[in-house]
């Protein structure tokens, strides 16, 4: 099992940061540009343990991945997981930790790929720099959402 972990402090609130993430179009919002997402079919919503099939496009690579929420706690956090797609395995924890009058965003992933080794040591370097990125991304994006919302 892989794992990979990302944060970033705030200044808002957890509760504000949290229902920023809950925001009509937040997804979207965090969705990098060199990434194209298309939401072919969405049931329910994070809270009520909804699910999600994305087409996803990263250069000529493409793929469906089906995922679903789980561990919904209001102001503090929300688990998605994978149902079907490119892992043997992925779990991503986004928990929101108040920090005095601040919080912290951290973006906790557990995941498998489906690469045996040797190759598996050097698909994860792949997978956690490409993982770097796009949390850089979608830090920075959050922050400004934020700072504009709060």
């Amino acid at each position: 099992m892989s794992r990979f972990k990302f944060e970033t402090p705030f200044n808002c609130s957890a509760a504000d940061l949290f229902q920023w993430h809950m925001q009509t179009g937040a997804f979207e919002r965090l969705c990098p540009p060199w990434i194209k997402v298309k939401v072919l079919e969405q049931k329910g919503k994070i809270e009520d343990k909804g699910t999600v099939l994305l087409e996803i496009r990263e250069g000529i690579i493409k793929f469906r991945w089906h995922l679903a929420h789980d561990q919904y706690i209001p102001n503090k956090q929300f688990c998605d997981y994978q149902l079907s797609g490119p892992f043997k395995s992925w779990r991503h924890f986004h928990r929101f930790i108040e920090n005095g009058e601040n919080s912290i965003l951290i973006d906790e992933i557990e995941y498998e790929l489906p690469v045996p080794p040797p190759l598996g040591k050097f698909a994860e370097a792949l997978v956690n720099l490409r993982l770097t990125q796009l949390f850089k991304f979608r830090h920075e994006v959050t922050k400004n959402g934020c700072q504009t919302k709060v």
